[in-house]
């Protein structure tokens, strides 16, 4: 599916752009000119916001390199994307295992305290 539209950039500035945008096979594909992405796994949302943006982890493909971990804030369509944060696999690994040592020790504690003022 392309889509064409008009921004204006500056007053009395149009700019009219071709974009591709469609699905395949799941997948959410873009071409925004210089900047092509494709999310490749949708894992989850980790907030809502009430204008209709959500904060969100994927994996994207960010023009055609390898896929990684991907934490931003999406539009509802996911044509509109806020900067945001990308992970390796190896990094999400040791994101992943760091957050869990952190919570399994917190939790471990506030057990300990339960049992010790028993």
């Amino acid at each position: 599916m392309y889509i064409q539209f008009q921004r204006t950039r500056r007053a009395g500035y149009a700019e009219t752009e071709t974009q591709r945008m469609g699905k395949v096979g799941g997948r959410i594909v873009a071409d925004k000119g210089d900047i092509r992405f494709e999310i490749v796994e949708r894992i989850g949302v980790l907030e809502r916001h009430e204008n209709g943006w959500n904060r969100e982890i994927n994996v994207v493909s960010w023009n055609g390199g390898e896929p990684k971990l991907d934490i931003r804030e999406w539009s509802r369509d996911h044509e509109r994307m806020t900067r945001g944060i990308t992970l390796s696999e190896e990094q999400g690994r040791k994101l992943s295992d760091a957050l869990n040592k952190r919570y399994v020790n917190r939790d471990n504690r506030k057990l300990e305290r339960t049992i010790e003022e028993r």
